[in-house]
């Protein structure tokens, strides 16, 4: 075993995750450094999650497992992991992801070389069932591994980045200090902690993936994202965090434009209510304003994140595709999916040289905009046509929606974004 000067847990909470579990604890026992404790947290499962974890409690004396009284949630059962942990750093991981080889030790080495950081960083690959097939979603701060001081940091941080819960380590002592992880921000809870630590002390980065994800719309940060009543709430919640428990990194989110990512629902959700608003609220929200509401477009759109992400895979397929267009005459092109995945899309599209999107479609019959970008939104349900050309439009929903496709469109060429095996490329006489 390799020794290391800091200590190191990983905190798994589960929840009727059995399926995936042993694969997630291999994923971490299988490492080139082993963590000090692996701390298993069942949230009261109904299937056979507790079974499962006393098997390899019997086997490893390096795991430790616990069982909630009642069934308390993701964000409290990483709260009580940080109570549990005797280490001077943690992983926090979803119980169906799977820990790429050698992540414990690279982010160990880079963060005992910068003792100043209490946070290290790296890319994620999202994936259906074979990792093989997923995709890579990069924070591209830099090339190499580094420490990027505060003030590095905010000068290059992309607004449409989303620091990957999972392909982070985090010092204990650090995440004690600013709160833990805020239950009142749900799903996002994660995301606003390690933020807040990497504009409070800087952030280590690595520009490899450390931690695989599952896709799964039904997962616990994506099975409420269409609830309008609750995303509000969670949105302001964001806000009050920031203003009243972390007043001091206000002006790094603020000059950043941090929380541009949640796009305009957020904006709205602050404006909608006059109890909502306060100077602080306002500096925040400065920026999603003008993006969302005014002529203000981010620097670098396709250059990080989502953006990149499309802009690789239809880079990929440029010549394919370029060929499949010549041989229509008007390619009717169909977008499926009105979101924020959708405004990206459509700004890398245009920097390729391709006809024309023709609509955007979605599942929902009462969708509230009539159009994103000056192309019109319409109704799945209500579509007179067959396409050419679906693009599948969302991370989250992305596998459902393939599957509705295959129903209506079995036929009709499309492409997906995040896991490969979902495109249904076209073939070229």
């Amino acid at each position: 075993m390799i020794k290391k000067k800091y200590s190191l847990s990983v905190v798994i909470p589960v929840y009727n995750h059995s399926k995936f579990l042993e694969e997630s604890i291999k994923s971490c026992l299988n490492q080139s450094l082993q963590a000090n404790e692996l701390i298993l947290i069942d949230d009261c499962s109904t299937d056979n999650t507790w079974e499962i974890m006393r098997i390899y409690q019997k086997l490893y004396p390096s795991v430790k497992i616990f069982q909630n009284s009642t069934n308390k949630g993701v964000v409290y059962s990483m709260n009580r992991g940080i109570e549990l942990s005797m280490s001077d750093f943690i992983i926090f991981k979803s119980a169906d992801d799977i820990c790429l080889p050698n992540f414990f030790q690279t982010a160990m080495d880079l963060l005992e070389q910068n003792p100043q950081a209490d946070i290290c960083s790296a890319d994620h690959i999202y994936f259906e069932d074979n990792i093989k097939d997923g995709h890579r979603e990069s924070l591209n701060l830099s090339q190499k591994n580094c420490f990027i001081p505060v003030k590095k940091l905010i000068e290059i941080w992309n607004p449409d980045n989303m620091l990957p819960g999972g392909s982070c380590i985090v010092r204990r002592i650090a995440l004690i200090k600013v709160g833990g992880f805020f239950e009142e921000v749900k799903w996002y809870s994660d995301w606003l902690t390690f933020l807040i630590l990497g504009f409070k002390n800087g952030l280590c980065y690595c520009p490899t993936p450390f931690t695989g994800s599952r896709l799964n719309s039904e997962s616990y940060g994506n099975s409420q994202l269409m609830n309008e009543e609750i995303q509000n709430k969670v949105y302001i919640a964001i806000l009050e965090v920031l203003e009243m428990k972390s007043p001091e990194i206000l002006g790094s989110f603020a000059r950043t434009g941090a929380l541009e990512i949640f796009g305009p629902s957020m904006v709205n959700a602050y404006l909608d209510e006059s109890k909502n608003w306060s100077i602080n609220r306002l500096h925040l929200m400065q920026r999603p304003i003008a993006r969302w509401f005014g002529k203000e477009t981010p620097a670098n759109n396709s250059n990080s994140g989502i953006g990149l992400v499309i802009k690789e895979t239809l880079s990929k397929n440029k010549t394919l595709l370029s060929h499949y267009f010549a041989e229509l005459k008007k390619p009717s092109i169909l977008v499926y999916g009105a979101g924020l995945h959708t405004d990206k899309l459509l700004t890398v599209w245009s920097e390729f040289d391709f006809p024309n999107i023709k609509a955007i479609v979605t599942t929902n019959n009462d969708h509230k905009k009539t159009d994103q970008l000056g192309i019109p939104i319409k109704s799945l349900s209500k579509l007179e046509m067959i396409p050419d050309l679906i693009i599948i439009s969302s991370k989250s929903f992305e596998g459902d929606m393939v599957k509705t496709c295959e129903d209506l469109f079995p036929n009709t060429p499309r492409i997906a974004f995040w896991a490969t095996n979902r495109s249904l490329l076209p073939k070229i006489k």
